[in-house]
């Protein structure tokens, strides 16, 4: 069953999570962590966000973010489709991607 959609407005704050799927990890060294980073970069060209904090772990990202103009899902979708191809490109896993939506 799907979730209800999130409400949200412009200036509204979230807290985001994502994990890795089955608890594997998302980032194997400091590497995939800037990957990360600058894929969160790129998405603020692209669609306008204040990204206030956030705590990559190995399995799990956390991020505390301010909405401008778009819902939070577009800018995560964003984010994670191209780390999640990017991942699979240098680990080429069989199955399900990378990443799980987190709340």
């Amino acid at each position: 069953m799907s979730r209800k959609p999130r409400f949200w407005f412009p200036g509204a704050r979230f807290h985001i999570t994502a994990k890795g799927n089955r608890g594997t990890d998302l980032f194997y060294d400091d590497f995939y962590f800037q990957a990360y980073l600058n894929f969160i970069q790129h998405c603020k060209e692209e669609i306008t966000f204040i990204l206030y904090a956030y705590c990559l772990m190995t399995n799990y990202v956390h991020l505390l973010i301010e909405v401008l103009q778009h819902p939070p899902g577009d800018m995560m979708k964003l984010v994670q489709f191209r780390y999640a191809k990017y991942f699979n490109k240098h680990h080429k896993p069989h199955g399900r991607p990378v990443f799980l939506s987190g709340s």
